[in-house]
């Protein structure tokens, strides 16, 4: 099955599309999903990404069949969740700032210095590094999972890799995903 039939077998309620599209899709999904959110909430990932297929079922069939790009929707899917359950946290974290102080959070990764350099990126540069190489998109699924014109995004994206060789002085590693598979381009997927 390809993935609308998955997404509309999916919102009927057969099992199996469910299961299909959770495996092929999920693990990029939840890579992308902890590389958006904050270090300190990294965890919730699994719950991001439950909300997203829990919100597909709540679509309109006609909505879903108008689907262009099914790995694009779903990521688009994902940033949306993830950005409202980062303000979210955000906003828990001042409450509990004000009612008492929190000891500052540090990294234990091997790639701290990395990270660190990618979270210094503006907003819109960061989005774009975290698309192309954690979700694993094309930058034509960028432009449908964000909007944003495909050549803005490969402009982005190469003006966040100059800043990130500047600041590590060297060339970045190769970011990667928690899951393999989520580098790798969707195949068959325009790149």
């Amino acid at each position: 099955m390809d993935d609308h039939e998955l997404l509309l077998g999916y919102r009927r309620g057969d099992a199996r599309a469910a299961e299909t599209l959770w495996a092929r899709h999920a693990p990029r999904l939840l890579a992308y999903a902890r590389a958006r959110l904050t270090p300190a909430t990294r965890d919730h990932a699994d719950d991001v990404v439950q909300q997203v297929f829990l919100n597909i079922l709540r679509r309109g069939r006609g909505e879903l069949r108008a689907v262009r790009d099914v790995p694009a929707w779903l990521v688009r899917l994902t940033r949306n969740q993830a950005i409202n359950h980062g303000r979210g946290e955000r906003r828990h974290a001042e409450r509990a700032r004000k009612a008492a102080p929190r000891e500052a959070e540090s990294i234990n990764a091997p790639d701290a210095q990395l990270l660190d350099a990618v979270g210094r990126l503006s907003d819109e540069q960061r989005e774009v590094v975290l698309l192309r190489h954690v979700a694993g998109l094309t930058f034509d699924q960028i432009e449908l999972a964000t909007g944003i014109n495909r050549n803005t995004a490969a402009s982005r994206h190469r003006k966040a890799l100059a800043a990130l060789s500047e600041r590590l002085g060297r060339k970045p590693p190769e970011i990667r995903a928690a899951h393999p598979a989520a580098t790798h381009p969707t195949p068959g997927a325009p790149r």
